[in-house]
């Protein structure tokens, strides 16, 4: 099992004090046609993520959102042209506002730390003392990252979403922030009323909580 861990910020994507990425080779999928190098990102705020009432103070935006497309991910900051870590990237339809500036039916795009690229594209983005802690023998074909517990976004879901927006991004562009506390599907199985609560899915447990259990604003 190879281990290595190196820190890497994410600058002018995402908002944190710093981050550390765990990449981890399983001998055996490495010898897999689709030869597959996993990070596991772990990172540390100046907050607890936990808190729902600091999750909440520390976002600008905080709204339900359907995903309309997922367009990939990249490692690659065209408005800043520098190398970041892995994100997702797409589009998406605002459903409702619960803090900031934004409106029911506004169309946005997003960024999501988190995803799946090539491996040579991966490699462009590392330092020189990064590429030398890989050996010469470990060819791998796809670059997976992703935080504990987090989940991938998918076409057509409503997800409870954190947002922030910051000089690095573009017109119209949110950055989901938090992990797996900034981003929660909702429960969808039973249909919404005016009266009816909300119940969004917690990452840790799988299990559904009152939406005003988590978005506290005052």
């Amino acid at each position: 099992m190879l281990k290595k861990i190196f820190c890497m910020f994410i600058v002018g994507l995402f908002i944190l004090t710093g981050c550390s990425n765990n990449i981890e080779s399983d001998k055996k999928v490495a010898n897999k046609e689709n030869k597959v190098l996993k990070i596991t990102s772990d990172s540390d705020y100046a907050y607890d993520l936990s808190n729902n009432k600091e999750l909440c103070d520390h976002h600008d935006n905080i709204a339900l959102i359907e995903i309309t497309d997922v367009g990939g991910s990249s490692n690659y900051n065209d408005k800043l042209n520098i190398y970041v870590d892995i994100f997702t990237y797409g589009n998406a339809v605002v459903k409702e506002v619960y803090k900031g500036n934004l409106k029911k039916d506004d169309k946005i795009a997003f960024t999501r730390l988190g995803g799946e690229i090539e491996f040579d594209q991966w490699k462009k983005g590392l330092n020189e003392r990064q590429l030398n802690r890989l050996k010469d023998d470990e060819v791998y074909t796809t670059v997976v990252s992703k935080s504990e517990n987090d989940i991938d976004v998918e076409k057509g879901k409503t997800y409870l979403v954190f947002l922030d927006h910051t000089s690095s991004q573009k017109d119209n562009e949110y950055a989901i922030t938090g992990f797996a506390y900034g981003m929660r599907e909702i429960d969808t199985s039973k249909t919404l009323t005016e009266s009816s609560e909300i119940m969004v899915k917690n990452n840790f447990t799988d299990k559904y909580e009152p939406l005003s259990s988590i978005v506290v604003t005052e």
